[in-house]
Order: structure tokens, then C-alpha cells, then sequence
């Protein structure tokens, strides 16, 4: 007596698709997860630093602590504003 055997085909380029789409879900929640992280640290260092003048895309700020005042540009992030010789500015008012 003859056995039916049933052979299931498995289409190799949806297989393909689906491990892809797995390994992009991962990367995304790796990205949101860091991005929450970095989010936590911005806070800190944004309730650290007051702003003196400036606006979207620059910005002068200084240090509550230290007053030591900073240079902040959208494409760059944050610079120790110097004076001639090199020395930090510091925020004289309050």
C-alpha cells in the first residue's frame, strides 16, 4: 500500500521577508530604547543649564553651578565660550 506523502512548500522569499521584518522590529525598539535613554540624560543637563540669550538655532547658556557659559547650535551641541586667553566665560548676573 502506497503512503500519500504531502510535501509542504515553503516560499523562500516570504521566509526571507519575514526575518527582515523581524531584525528592522528589533533595530526600531533598540533605537526607541536609547532614545529614550539619551532623552533622561538631555533633561538633566537641560535643568543644569539656564539660557541667557538666543533662540531655534543657537543659543548662550550658562551653568546654574559653575556659571560657566556655553555656546549651544542645532548642528554642533554644546562649546566652552573662552576668553582671549582661553580661560572659560563665566556669567556674571543674578
Amino acid at each position: 500500500m502506497l503512503k500519500n506523502k504531502v510535501k509542504h512548500k515553503i516560499d523562500l522569499g516570504i521566509v526571507v521577508g519575514v526575518i527582515l521584518m523581524l531584525i528592522v522590529f528589533s533595530m526600531l525598539i533598540a533605537a526607541c530604547v536609547l532614545m529614550v535613554k539619551d532623552e533622561g540624560k538631555n533633561k538633566s543637563i537641560k535643568n543644569q543649564l539656564e539660557r541667557v540669550q538666543g533662540g531655534y538655532r543657537q543659543s548662550v547658556l550658562y551653568d546654574r553651578d559653575t556659571k560657566v557659559m556655553y555656546l549651544w547650535d542645532y548642528r554642533g551641541g554644546y562649546t566652552v565660550m573662552v576668553d582671549a586667553d582661553g580661560d572659560p566665560l563665566l556669567y556674571k548676573g543674578e
